[in-house]
């Protein structure tokens, strides 16, 4: 991870925080003696002869790391009191970003036992490759939406969502296979338990609540990713797809979940607030 202003720590709460490395944590972790360029490492001197072997520990499956060699050495980390935190924190940023986020291990503080974490920012049986130009770069605006919004996410108790949108951004995930999860996790939070007349709802109700976000989608074009969802699903037919919807259709799931986080929406809210408006007119 990148910051804009080169942020010496981004306090998140009281017991969450982003912030530099420091050359003790470098010299433990990594053996090493690094001096950063551009949050980028740009001279790297070993201070001893065996390696620490900080990445060998990770649990890494089948999976290859490609293309780390010039950011292996992390500028940035999060420090935090509890797992949970780490995630919540790991989960908003890839949320907002659309970004691959590298979290690779936590470590205890307790000089007595040490606690190792894997986060899995793709998937773990496929080869990943990323490089500077596709780690999150974070704006000055974007720190305090960052902030912002975590503390919306962690009030949420539905961990079930969440997976369900880790899914979608992962990157490393079969493109047509986050489509068919963006679209269902819209459907779960517009329709509900409710079973009849899905499609109707789902593309009246999604067009409604996009367009209070600014998002002029008519209510035909929302049934279009419905139809593309369920001919994936049911058939494997890929009639209708591009990457552009699959774009569109992440960022509109991710407004209608923020909606879901911030009003706490169901079908029947909707319907009601639909049914306000008609009248008033």
């Amino acid at each position: 991870m990148f910051t804009e202003n080169d942020n010496e720590e981004i306090i998140i709460n009281d017991n969450l925080k982003i912030r530099k490395i420091t050359k003790k944590e470098l010299k433990t972790l990594f053996g090493k003696e690094i001096i950063f360029k551009n949050q980028s490492p740009n001279s790297i001197k070993n201070i001893k002869k065996s390696s620490i072997g900080f990445w060998d520990e990770i649990p890494k499956s089948d999976i290859d790391l490609i293309g780390l060699s010039n950011v292996t050495y992390p500028y940035y980390i999060i420090e935090a009191n509890d797992l949970e935190s780490i995630k919540n924190l790991v989960f908003t940023l890839r949320l907002i970003n659309n970004k691959t986020v590298v979290c690779p291990k936590g470590i205890s503080s307790d000089d007595k036992s040490q606690s190792n974490y894997f986060f899995k920012p793709f998937n773990i049986n496929q080869k990943t490759f990323f490089s500077t130009s596709n780690i999150l770069k974070l704006q000055e605006y974007e720190i305090i939406n960052v902030i912002k919004n975590y503390n919306i996410i962690t009030k949420s108790k539905n961990d079930i969502l969440k997976k369900r949108l880790n899914i979608c951004l992962d990157t490393e995930q079969d493109k047509h296979i986050r489509f068919i999860e963006a679209v269902s996790i819209m459907e779960s939070i517009l329709c509900g338990n409710d079973s009849s007349e899905l499609s109707f709802r789902f593309s009246l109700y999604g067009s409604f609540i996009l367009k209070k976000h600014c998002i002029n989608i008519s209510s035909k074009d929302m049934k279009e990713f419905y139809t593309i969802r369920s001919k994936l699903v049911h058939t494997g037919n890929k009639k209708g797809y591009t990457d552009d919807k699959l774009y569109l259709a992440l960022e509109y799931t991710k407004i209608i979940y923020f909606e879901y986080l911030n009003n706490n929406i169901t079908g029947k809210s909707i319907l009601e607030d639909i049914e306000r408006l008609w009248l008033n007119d």
